[in-house]
């Protein structure tokens, strides 16, 4: 052991590893000697006391780096060996052994660990000593006494662990603590008694180490133990004797730091936030009601400072005291918060402060009325009796005095928080404040009168109707959301004096002043949605409201707002706002058309802007829930489609919104018709008629391209597809006919026309009109079952758009154009069954083109759209589809192409070989399946033509010579056409294929990679892979595998491994510690299903 101890202080490498006071700190792997001590000790081999004596030479050596080394190896012994055998005697001996040591400065810090750890990993042996009379506790008071060890002046490090050393000590032996409290009386409070408690020293040291604090690592400890000493001696004033001298000194440290302002660095390592060390701070105030006295006068003390955080900070404190402290120090105390909170609260501007305000008040008068320990309601005394009037008669104050300012507006909100917290004084406030304050009051006023539009002389008391009204509402909107007993009772009383609310209601509809008209508006919408009114009783009311708003047709400020409340009770009651209201959607319509050409301020305009939103929201609603005649929905759409014309080369952005709205209605209608499918499509081409028609008559009459803004672009598009599906055959025949008379006339002019595209396109707030005619087609051609066309039709139609899609012109815009066209001009081959020779002619010539753009180099290839080569193999797969031989020729010639073409060639070819054999987007809208037979033929035209290029260029790479990324575009070509096929086709060639497929799968093309994998576990779950070829196939999964795939191909070669290590062949074996090695890395994959595969497959590999 002495060998041991010796090698321990002496070797280099062991250092302080106890930085923490937690069993979590270990030494690291490297200090082997410490590790082979604590086995040592654990296993009872040696002795800890032993081992305390042998360092007796270090710790008491005149070398100050040996000593704190010694002490530093107790500590760690104490923290990492959970069972010592220690008794209590032992326990005493180190808990002195560690209080010397608190002399030494440079062995403070590691003694106050090992004293911390002895408290904290070993209590019950402490707290057996202490019974025992040994009085380990009140030596480790002794030593953290002033007069030992002055806390404060030392460095961060050693108070931080002086304070938390205090902290697990009134923790863990709190229970001990109270033991003690509880036989108060029959122990003898002498000081000259050595075995017993010394509270007054442990105070002593509490408040000497908590003083002049400053980090707020160490303040959140300071903080917290006046607060628990409060708590083991704050609960009765006889235990509180003890603390009482001491109230001062603590009160006078923890009050100094309030208000505490802490802005956290950034990237704080140790995680303090603001917010913690202010809640700490905080329940220091409320922990105890014996210092209540002191702290209650202090924080409304603050609250009366100027500056706004310390008063919105001292008001969330009180709060905080008000639900912690007893009931009976709040009732002693609750005049003087009133009065505090009433002078600060309403004569505040902040809005912060006011909002306290209101939470403190109304948290106040539920603490008089509500038992903290039975939460039962008590009996109003006179106490609370006084606190409760002198609230409501401060609102009712300020609520006279003028509602409309920051204090009436708080004294309303305080009246409805109360109202939330207190449900004894529901009633109280309803009968008080809406009847005799507001109804009573407005009934008794009589209104101006009106000579010809003319008001004369409003008076105060009915200019107040729109405050007192607002005041209700919020009231009524407060009351009814609220879960209490009594709450049907107080709606029974509220309709008692129904004919007063009414009386009261009618007259601030028929007041001259329009905000009592907008008020009086807004509480009929509570009480409407709150069952206050019988049908017929709102059905009057709403026409009364409907004559004012005619009064006032002109006045769009008031008409926005007042639309907007008719709006949200027509959400609620669509049935009798829209049988009053339905006449007015026309009248309506024709006075917001008339207000946008007339007014001229920026006020105006965004007050016509919003009073239109309003009237389209709520008459839209209300059409699109009842209007039941084809009629009334088709002349709504009309309006919204000559909206949308109107305004189609309009730069106004108020007007561009009145468009986006109607065509945002038109588009509900449209998707949420609630009529029959023949009405929707005689509706929706009623629309198409006199609207799109009409576009279309503009963009041939233009001679420059037509455009539209984005702000309804994206709406317009959507009502133009939706309205396209519902079309009848016959009418999209007709449109179909109109468009193609656009086409036919548009031709000769095209290339003279689509110059100044780019220029006007690159604005990114605008769209061709000419794309929406496009997609017009592309969605007729689309939805509807067009397949018999006259020769004429058909070749004008074919013409035009053969004409776009072979356009030499590249530009932006320009190839927007043609990639919309070579849609339309896909479906059209796709679904015509007609006209094949005058498809195949069309198809050969963009192929050549195509082709010749290929052939020609990457700079040339860069300006035609990959989308445009995309739809070009669309419209080769319609044809092969249909048995044309002109498709087969093309496939040839493509191979035949990629002979010396560049890698982006071949890229952007390969890319779109996909299209010619899996179900792609246009075989699936135009439901066709492809059969084998296509699938064999053209494997037979394709296949042997690509392995003839592949053995080239693999012998030219072999050579030297040839470039080897030619071998993966080569594969992506061959291995999804193999992919696609039977088996029977390809075995033949499996020997020369298989290295092939192995290439293909170290790409970094992840479709490729699907792919091979996807062909390869077909394979092996049918056996067609010889053993030879069954290690390489493994190695090659082995090195595909990694973390930065996606989550498909991950799963896919886990079950090519699994699938590869069922087949029987042994010599896959020798890449099991890599197979292993390569999964293992999966086991912590973010996919539970990768995950399950991995774990399957190591399990599988690893029991071979």
């Amino acid at each position: 052991m002495e060998i041991l101890i010796d090698k321990i202080m002496n070797d280099a490498d062991v250092k302080s590893k106890y930085s923490q006071t937690s069993a979590s700190s270990v030494t690291s792997s490297e200090d082997t000697s410490m590790l082979d001590l604590f086995d040592q000790i654990s296993s009872r081999k040696a002795n800890f006391l032993e081992v305390i004596l042998g360092l007796e030479k270090y710790h008491t050596g005149g070398d100050p780096e040996q000593r704190t080394k010694a002490i530093n190896v107790i500590t760690g012994v104490i923290h990492e060996v959970p069972n010592l055998g220690l008794d209590s005697k032992a326990i005493a001996g180190l808990v002195e052994f560690f209080g010397k040591k608190f002399k030494d400065e440079n062995c403070i810090l590691p003694s106050l660990k090992g004293m911390h750890a002895l408290l904290k990993f070993h209590p019950q042996v402490v707290k057996q000593s202490q019974r025992d009379g040994e009085g380990c506790l009140r030596i480790v008071i002794d030593s953290l006494s002033p007069g030992c060890i002055h806390i404060p002046s030392y460095k961060q490090k050693v108070r931080s662990e002086a304070l938390r050393l205090l902290e697990t000590l009134l923790n863990k032996y709190k229970d001990f603590f109270k033991l003690q409290e509880e036989d108060m009386n029959e122990i003898d409070l002498d000081d000259s008694d050595p075995f017993r408690i010394p509270y007054v020293d442990l105070i002593s040291c509490v408040v000497s180490a908590t003083q002049n604090e400053k980090d707020p690592r160490n303040l959140l400890v300071s903080f917290e133990l006046p607060r628990i000493l409060l708590f083991l001696l704050g609960k009765d004033e006889h235990s509180f004797k003890t603390l009482e001298p001491f109230c001062n000194d603590i009160f006078e440290n923890i009050s100094s730091y309030y208000p505490i302002e802490f802005e956290p660095p950034k990237n704080d390592r140790f995680k303090i936030t603001s917010k913690e060390l202010k809640d700490r701070l905080n329940y220091f105030f409320a922990t105890s009601p014996f210092m209540a006295s002191k702290a209650i006068p202090f924080i409304l003390e603050k609250l009366a400072s100027p500056q706004s955080f310390t008063k919105a900070e001292s008001l969330k404190t009180l709060q905080l005291m008000i639900n912690e402290l007893p009931t009976q120090v709040i009732r002693h105390y609750c005049e003087m918060i009133w009065t505090n909170l009433k002078s600060e609260g309403f004569n505040s501007f902040d809005v912060t402060v006011q909002n306290e305000s209101i939470n403190a008040i109304s948290l106040l008068c539920y603490s008089l009325i509500i038992s903290k320990d039975r939460f039962e309601t008590l009996e109003f005394d006179s106490i609370t009796e006084r606190l409760v009037e002198a609230v409501l008669l401060k609102c009712e104050e300020e609520l006279a005095q003028d509602p409309d300012t920051l204090t009436g507006i708080m004294a309303s909100n305080l009246l409805c928080e109360i109202m939330r917290k207190n449900s004894s004084l529901v009633l109280v406030i309803v009968q008080r404040f809406i009847f005799n304050f507001s109804i009573d009051h407005i009934n008794l006023v009589p209104l101006s009168n009106e000579t010809q539009n003319q008001v004369i002389n409003i008076s105060k008391e009915e200019m107040s109707f729109a405050s007192r009204l607002e005041l209700v509402f919020n009231i009524l909107n407060t009351l009814y959301p609220l879960q209490i007993s009594n709450k049907q009772q107080i709606v029974d009383f509220i309709l008692q004096y129904k004919d007063s609310m009414i009386q009261a209601l009618s007259k601030g509809l028929e007041s001259s002043f329009l905000p009592n008209k907008l008020k009086g508006t807004k509480l009929f919408r509570i009480l409407c949605s709150n069952q206050f009114f019988t049908e017929e009783e709102m059905k009057g009311v709403l026409s009364f409201i409907r004559l004012e708003y005619r009064k006032q047709r002109g006045n769009i400020d008031f008409i926005r707002d007042f639309l907007l409340e008719i709006l949200e009770i027509s959400k609620k009651f669509p049935y009798q706002v829209h049988e009053v209201f339905h006449d007015d959607i026309q009248l309506q319509y024709n006075d917001f058309s008339s207000l946008k050409t007339e007014t001229s301020t920026e006020h105006d305009l965004y007050a016509a802007q919003s009073s239109l939103g309003n009237s389209v929201e709520l008459f839209f609603t209300e059409i699109e829930i009842f209007c039941r005649t084809k009629e009334s929905l088709g002349d709504i759409l009309f309006m919204c489609a000559n909206e949308f014309y109107t305004n189609l080369y309009v730069d106004n952005g108020w007007q561009r919104q009145w468009t986006r709205e109607y065509l945002d209605a038109a588009c509900r209608m449209v998707d949420d018709h609630k009529l029959g499918q023949e009405e929707t499509d005689e509706i929706v081409e009623n629309m198409i008629e006199k609207v799109f028609l009409e576009c279309v008559n503009v963009f041939e009459a233009s001679e420059d391209p037509v455009f539209m803004s984005k702000d309804y672009a994206e709406p317009f598009y959507h009502l133009l597809r939706q309205s396209c599906r519902t079309l009848s055959y016959e009418k999209a025949e007709i449109l179909l006919g109109r468009i193609i008379e656009v086409f036919t006339k548009f031709a000769p002019q095209f290339e003279s026309r689509v110059k100044c595209y780019d220029k006007v396109c690159n604005r990114k707030s605008y769209y061709c009109l000419n794309m929406s005619i496009f997609k017009i087609l592309k969605y007729l051609l689309k939805y509807k079952e067009i397949s018999i066309w006259n020769d004429e039709t058909f070749i004008n139609v074919f013409s035009f758009l053969s004409m776009l899609s072979l356009n030499s012109v590249n530009t932006p815009a320009l190839n927007n154009l043609k990639k919309e066209s070579n849609k339309c001009l896909s479906i059209l081959i796709n679904k015509c069954t007609q006209h094949i020779q005058e498809m195949d002619d069309l198809v050969d010539n963009i192929i050549t083109t195509t082709l010749e753009l290929i052939q020609s180099g990457k700079e040339e290839l860069n300006t035609i759209e990959d989308s445009t080569i995309g739809q070009t193999f669309s419209v080769i797969k319609g044809l092969a589809i249909k048995g044309s031989p002109t498709s087969y020729k093309v496939v040839q010639q493509i191979i035949k192409a990629l002979k010396g073409s560049t890698g982006a060639a071949l890229d952007s070819v390969a890319k779109y070989w996909n299209i010619l054999l899996s179900p792609h987007d246009f075989t699936k809208m135009n439901k066709f399946n492809i059969s084998p037979f296509y699938k064999q033929r053209l494997f037979s035209i394709a296949f042997p033509a690509l392995m003839e290029n592949y053995r080239e260029i693999y012998q030219l790479v072999s050579s030297g010579e040839g470039d080897r990324s030619m071998l993966g575009f080569i594969s992506k070509l061959i291995v999804p056409i193999c992919s696609e096929s039977a088996y029977e086709l390809y075995k033949d060639h499996m020997e020369e294929l298989l290295p092939l497929i192995l290439h293909a799968l170290g790409l970094k093309d992840q479709v490729i990679k699907k792919i091979c994998l996807k062909m390869i576990q077909k394979l092996l779950e049918n056996q067609n892979i010889n053993g030879l070829n069954m290690k390489e196939l493994t190695k090659s999964l082995v090195l595909a595998l990694g973390k930065r795939l996606k989550m498909p191909t991950k799963n896919s070669i886990l079950i090519c491994l699994d699938l590869a290590l069922t087949a029987g062949d042994d010599r896959v074996l020798d890449y099991r510690k890599q197979v292993i090695s390569q999964v293992r890395n999966l086991l912590d994959d973010r996919k539970r299903s990768t995950r399950r595969l991995a774990v399957k497959c190591v399990n599988d590999w690893s029991l071979v």
